[in-house]
């Protein structure tokens, strides 16, 4: 072990005697290691990290589809959905508005959601405090209930768990207030400030207004239940309906009509996932060539000292003690880089999280965590050892 610290300190300092080359090598490896952290970050949270809920994976959002992209959802279609299909747990039905409240006397536009009874069953939330929807809140003249955001419970009421049964002002309308939602609903949903019970009339249900599109359709699958099964299921009940409604066979053929079922995971990065792919993929290739550049200057400097190398040979040194000083000498530059690196990496994911998170789907706020740091030491770690292989091997061609 001593031998391995002094071969590092000797190392360090043979390296840091051409400053220039030391600092270019370290800088260069530094960017290339800090693209490839922020993109690995952004691609773990969006693509590999599952939604913070139970069993994410099953829930699924269903909408129409049309010739000219997706759309949305609505009343009809949950109805026939839950009624006549067995590949839904749970079904709910949510919309996003911008209501007038009245906070200390001054009236302020927000951000809220109106969701049917059964969305936090879909969720499989537990309430931060207080109750969320039942039954008896899916008929309009019950429907004035609110579920405050986690957020805006602590900023507004400043976590004041006496706020359960006081009222809200919604656009000149008293609205109790059932409990506060944890703020894993915000991930999802964010800026929200609340979910108000949303409820409909049996008119609404009527099926020519399968295409009134407007709302979106959580649902949760049923035990055992795939979202393949799922979407053969949706796809008969489509069937049914164009045979029962043959007046809308004419609409059906114009628009392409369909409804897609696809779980919320895959929907939230449809579009983005191979965009995030190519710059990932793109980033490993900057830092192979980066890496490649580095074992180029490692292989001049080795060809430098290779009079040295042979003198250490001379005095007893064996291939093991000249292969463990090239390696280290590429492990502290590869370190080196990755450390700057990482911290280059955590000054960019602030400026994500302070401006940029608007651009990309729904997620948590973006952070360095343990998955991250140790994924990219390890990789520097891996990339050292390949590149110290050139003047490895070059060394032992030529004695």
């Amino acid at each position: 072990m001593n031998t391995l610290f002094k071969d590092f300190f000797y190392c360090l300092k043979n390296l840091t005697k051409n400053t220039s080359f030391f600092v270019t090598a370290v800088i260069s490896l530094a960017l290339c290691i800090a693209c490839n952290t922020i993109i690995f970050n952004i691609v773990h949270n969006l693509i590999l990290k599952p939604l913070p809920y139970p069993e994410s994976e099953k829930i699924v959002e269903v909408y129409n589809h049309y010739e000219i992209g997706r759309m949305s959802s609505n009343v009809p279609l949950l109805v026939d959905f839950r009624d006549n299909t067995e590949a839904f747990s749970n079904l709910a039905l949510t919309n996003n508005y911008a209501p007038t409240i009245e906070t200390g006397g001054v009236p302020q536009s927000v951000k809220a959601m109106m969701a049917s009874v059964d969305f936090f069953n879909v969720f499989r939330l537990q309430p931060e405090l207080g109750n969320f929807f039942n039954e008896e809140h899916g008929i309009p003249e019950q429907a004035k209930v609110v579920v405050l955001s986690y957020t805006f419970w602590s900023s507004q009421y400043g976590k004041d768990k006496n706020v359960v049964g006081e009222t809200i002002d919604i656009n000149d309308e008293q609205h109790e207030i059932l409990g506060v939602a944890p703020y894993s609903l915000e991930i999802l949903f964010p800026d929200i400030k609340f979910v108000r019970a949303r409820a409909w009339s049996p008119e609404a249900e009527s099926p020519w207004r399968r295409h009134s599109n407007g709302q979106k359709l959580f649902t949760r699958l049923a035990p055992g239940v795939t979202v393949e099964q799922a979407q053969l299921q949706v796809d008969l009940r489509d069937k049914i309906y164009y045979d029962e409604y043959p007046g809308m066979q004419d609409y059906l053929d114009r628009t392409e009509h369909f409804s897609r079922a696809i779980t919320i995971e895959d929907e939230r990065v449809r579009t983005i996932k191979p965009i995030l792919l190519m710059l990932q993929l793109g980033t490993v290739f900057v830092l192979i060539i980066g890496a490649v550049n580095i074992a180029n200057l490692l292989l001049v400097r080795a060809n430098a000292k290779l009079g040295e190398l042979a003198i250490r040979c001379a005095v007893g040194a064996g291939l093991k003690d000249i292969a463990r000083l090239l390696f280290l000498e590429s492990l502290i530059l590869f370190l080196g880089g990755a450390i700057l690196g990482i911290v280059a990496a955590a000054w960019g994911i602030r400026l994500i999280n302070d401006h940029a998170m608007a651009l990309l789907p729904p997620m948590q706020a973006l952070s360095l965590d343990a998955v991250t740091i140790v994924s990219m030491l390890l990789a520097s770690i891996i990339f050292a050892l390949l590149v110290a292989l050139f003047p490895i091997v070059n060394f032992m061609r030529k004695n």
